[in-house]
């Protein structure tokens, strides 16, 4: 089970990671983001595969909550506490970024593969990646 857990988090890894950057391919940070959002679904599913397997619960979990307390740690400490002013100029400076590439997104979505095709393609990964993953023979009951 903990093989087709890490397969198929691949898959959706593969599929995201494609889907960000086919859509953003024309911004500079398209790439960049597809692989932050691929290698932390493959962190999910590394981590659930283990938990699956019971090996190194003990150590998944927290490292879990770790990554997960120090992401929201620092947004809070950062950008809601010491770093006001600085904070100001930087969400001023993207925000007026974002306004200027408004039109560049949406020229970039208009003729990229539509979502429907795009999550047909990762199905489609899902379901070759489920096909060649090991079967494991049945194994009887123990008692």
């Amino acid at each position: 089970m903990a093989i087709i857990i890490v397969v198929i988090a691949s898959a959706i890894a593969a599929g995201a990671k494609g889907l960000i950057q086919n859509t953003l391919s024309g911004l500079s940070y398209g790439k960049i983001l597809g692989n932050i959002v691929a290698i932390f679904i493959l962190f999910l599913g590394v981590t659930a595969a283990l938990n699956q397997i019971e090996v190194a619960t003990t150590v998944t979990t927290p490292i879990l909550i770790a990554v997960l307390a120090i992401i929201a740690g620092v947004i809070i400490v950062g950008a809601g506490g010491g770093l006001i002013k600085p904070m100001q100029e930087r969400w001023e400076a993207l925000l007026t970024k974002a306004e200027e590439e408004a039109p560049k997104i949406q020229r970039e979505a208009a003729g990229a593969p539509s979502v429907a095709e795009q999550a047909k393609q990762a199905g489609q990964q899902v379901h070759n990646a489920t096909r060649t993953a090991p079967q494991r023979p049945a194994q009887p009951p123990q008692i």
